[in-house]
C-alpha cells in the first residue's frame, strides 16, 4: 500500500508518541451542537480578552496586598502571605498565555524590613 510523505510523517510522529496529551483531549469540540456563528472568531477573540483583563486585574489586586505587606507584624508573616500569593500567580499562569512572574519572597521581607527600619 503507498503511504504518501505527509501520512509517513505523521504515522512516525504518532508512533514517538507526540499526539498524546494535546491540549484539549478528551473534552468535547467548543460550540459542537450549537448552531453556526459566522462571527465565531470575533466572539472567540472578545471571551479571551474579557479573561485576559480579569486576570491583569487580578495581578494587580495581588500586586496591591503585596503592597499592603508593609504594614504587616512580622516577617514570619510576609513570608506567609506572599507565597500564598505566589501560589495566586501560579493559578493566574495556568489559566491563561500570559505570565506573571512570582515575587522573590526575601526580597519583599527585605523591603519590609527597610521599612520597618525607618520607622
Amino acid at each position: 500500500m503507498f503511504e504518501s510523505r505527509s501520512e509517513r510523517l505523521i504515522r512516525e510522529a504518532m508512533d514517538r508518541g507526540e499526539f498524546e496529551d494535546l491540549p484539549g483531549h478528551g473534552k468535547p469540540i467548543p460550540g459542537a451542537g450549537k448552531p453556526y456563528d459566522p462571527n465565531w472568531w470575533m466572539t472567540s477573540l472578545l471571551d479571551r480578552e474579557r479573561a485576559d483583563d480579569e486576570r491583569r486585574r487580578r495581578y494587580q489586586r495581588l500586586e496591591m496586598r503585596v503592597g499592603a505587606l508593609m504594614s504587616a507584624r512580622s516577617a514570619t508573616s510576609v513570608r506567609i502571605s506572599v507565597d500564598r500569593i505566589n501560589h495566586e500567580i501560579a493559578e493566574l499562569n495556568d489559566a491563561g498565555t500570559d505570565r506573571y512572574e512570582p515575587f522573590d519572597i526575601e526580597d519583599v521581607v527585605s523591603a519590609w524590613r527597610s521599612a520597618h527600619r525607618m520607622r
